[in-house]
């Protein structure tokens, strides 16, 4: 008889992913290591300049990254980062006038303005071409509702640059509220541990598919 596994089960979360189209992992990565790059830099700030409360706890282990290892951390089957990816009403709200600072987030000036609207418009692109290739993957590997997919795969590119260029604001880092599972994510990097990356990929999906998966 075979020994039962003792690894997380991936069969809910990651069904949806086996269609993902392989292309669409590079680009995935990238806005991944964007998004720890610019992490990396809030961290620098006085911690009153931060607009991310995150930076904080992982102050001393974001500064003692290298690109490698960021580059490492993001080689994940989801999105590090967000963008009111479930709220239809904010999507509805900024596609009609993407210059409207409605639910305003804050944003000292000494933060990376220019890196936080770089990797808006590479995720909404991103965001963009997945939603036309696969709504249920993009859904997931967003953390993204089926209104707000919908809303992002009928964006003109005019409106996509429009949106990143007025709401970077409202770009985040995915699960601001639970460090430890960046500090995971990072110590492994660190580590080059496979298996403790692929404990954290296989929970971080299975919270995405929790958070988008349609309430009774």
């Amino acid at each position: 008889m075979s020994k039962p596994s003792t690894r997380p089960d991936e069969s809910v979360a990651q069904r949806p992913l086996r269609a993902l189209v392989p292309e669409l992992l590079a680009p995935l990565h990238e806005v991944n290591e964007r998004c720890l790059d610019l992490i990396a830099l809030v961290a620098k700030l006085d911690p009153e300049d931060a607009p991310f409360a995150l930076a904080g706890p992982l102050r001393s282990l974001l500064r003692g990254t290298r690109p490698h290892l960021r580059r490492r951390a993001a080689r994940q089957p989801f999105a590090l980062v967000d963008m009111e990816f479930r709220d239809a009403e904010w999507w509805q709200t900024v596609k009609g006038r993407p210059s409207r600072a409605w639910k305003e987030r804050p944003w000292r000036a000494l933060a990376p303005k220019r890196a936080a609207i770089q990797l808006a418009q590479a995720t909404l692109m991103l965001a963009w071409h997945m939603t036309r290739a696969d709504t249920e993957a993009t859904s997931i590997v967003f953390g993204m509702s089926r209104d707000v997919a919908q809303l992002i795969r009928s964006l003109r590119l005019s409106e996509i640059d429009a949106i990143a260029q007025h709401q970077f604001r409202h770009v985040r880092p995915r699960w601001e509220e639970r460090a430890e599972l960046w500090r995971e994510l990072l110590v492994a990097a660190h580590a080059d541990d496979a298996e403790a990356m692929r404990s954290i990929a296989v929970r971080a999906l299975q919270f995405l598919a929790g958070e988008v998966a349609p309430r009774a």
